[in-house]
């Protein structure tokens, strides 16, 4: 009979060790090495169609404030090369009394043997003749006769601007 009270003694003592289908209500969780991983919830995951909706439509406004706003920094880059080219068109045409300078300029450094400068003088009235008068036009085609004749040695002519011919 010791035996069997031993055995059933022993088993009373392991039951609580052994699992059991039924329910426990122990309000203590068994000890673990490891505390339980727990996934953080998502914060902003909608719950409900409406949720949904309003998620949909305030990612549109985003996109709608994000297109917007790259619209208008493109609009400002092409404002902004649109004046730089007025500005560099502006400044690159030479008026017509400019150009007389030039001219003049490039002659008395054509009578001083300074080729070089009066070559660069007439580059830069070249660069604007298609908007300077007819009557320019034509003394710049003669500075750059008398230009080529004089490095050519042929002495110092210049055509329809008072100099031999």
């Amino acid at each position: 009979m010791r035996h069997g009270l031993f055995i059933g003694v022993t088993l009373l003592a392991l039951s609580p060790l052994a699992g059991c289908d039924r329910d426990q209500t122990s309000s203590t969780p068994a000890p673990s090495a490891t505390p339980p991983a727990t996934a953080p919830a998502p914060a902003t995951l909608p719950t409900s169609p409406a949720s949904a909706d309003d998620a949909r439509q305030r990612a549109a406004a985003a996109e709608s404030n994000l297109r917007g706003a790259a619209n208008s920094a493109v609009s400002g880059a092409q404002s902004a090369t649109s004046r730089a080219q007025t500005q560099a068109t502006a400044t690159a045409q030479m008026t017509a009394d400019e150009a007389k300078g030039m001219l003049n300029e490039a002659m008395t450094y054509i009578k001083e043997k300074k080729y070089d400068l009066a070559d660069k003088a007439l580059n830069q009235v070249e660069a604007n003749k298609d908007k300077l008068p007819k009557a320019i036009q034509d003394q710049l085609a003669n500075a750059r006769s008398a230009l080529n004749a004089a490095k050519a040695g042929n002495g110092l002519q210049i055509p329809g601007l008072g100099g031999s011919k």
